[in-house]
C-alpha cells in the first residue's frame, strides 16, 4: 500500500506530547494491515534555539570546573563550549591528562549535536605533545571536517632555519554536520 493510500484510508491523529515531535498513527480496518507510524520532525512547541537547547543539555550532563569558569567537566575532560548561533556551538577548548575521557567528552557533544540538530565549528590547534596534523585527524574520527581544502599546507613543520620561538604552528578551522539515524 502506498503512503498516499495510507492517508485516504485511515484516520489521522497527532500527538505533540513528544518533545516537538509529531506523530501520525494510521490504521487500516483491514486485519492483515498493522498499524503504522510515521514521526516528522519540526513539529510542536520548542522553548528557545536548537543551540541554546544544546547548550542546555550540556550543561545538564557536565559540572562546573573549580578551575576554570569558563569550562564544565564532563568527567575528567574539561571543556568550554559556547552557542555562536541560533543552530551552531563552539567548542573553545577540550583537554583531558587522562587517556580516553576527552574522546568521551566529544562523543556526548556529537551526540547532543546530533539530538538537538547543531553544527558543531571549532579551530583544531595542538599544543604540549600533541601538534596540529594529530588533533585534526582526532577530530575526524567523530565527523569533523577541515574547512578549507589546502588546510594541509598550512601544518608543515618549522624550516630549520626558522627560530623555535618564531614558529606559531597554524591552526585548521573544522565544523561538524549534524547527522542523522540513516547516516552514516
Amino acid at each position: 500500500m502506498r503512503i498516499t493510500e495510507l492517508f485516504e484510508a485511515a484516520p489521522i491523529r497527532l500527538d505533540l506530547s513528544r518533545g516537538g515531535m509529531m506523530t501520525i498513527p494510521m490504521h487500516s480496518d483491514e486485519v492483515i494491515e498493522p498499524t503504522r507510524t510515521i514521526t516528522l520532525k519540526g513539529f510542536g512547541k520548542r522553548e528557545g534555539t536548537a543551540a541554546s537547547r544544546f547548550i542546555q543539555a550540556w550543561e545538564g550532563s557536565t559540572e562546573h570546573s573549580m578551575f576554570n569558569p569558563n569550562h564544565r567537566m564532563h568527567g575528567m575532560a574539561a571543556v568550554e563550549v559556547k552557542q555562536v548561533g541560533t543552530d551552531t556551538v563552539r567548542i573553545s577548548d577540550i583537554m583531558s591528562n587522562t587517556r580516553g575521557e576527552g574522546s568521551r567528552a566529544m562523543k556526548e557533544l556529537c551526540w547532543l549535536a546530533d539530538k538537538y540538530d547543531v553544527e558543531i565549528e571549532l579551530s583544531a590547534m595542538g599544543y604540549g605533545k600533541t601538534p596540529t596534523p594529530r588533533l585534526v585527524g582526532w577530530y575526524q574520527r567523530f565527523g569533523f571536517e577541515p574547512l578549507a581544502s589546502d588546510w594541509e599546507a598550512h601544518l608543515q613543520p618549522p624550516r630549520a632555519r626558522d627560530s623555535i620561538d618564531e614558529y606559531k604552528p597554524d591552526s585548521v578551522d573544522m565544523k561538524r554536520e549534524p547527522k542523522y539515524p540513516d547516516e552514516d
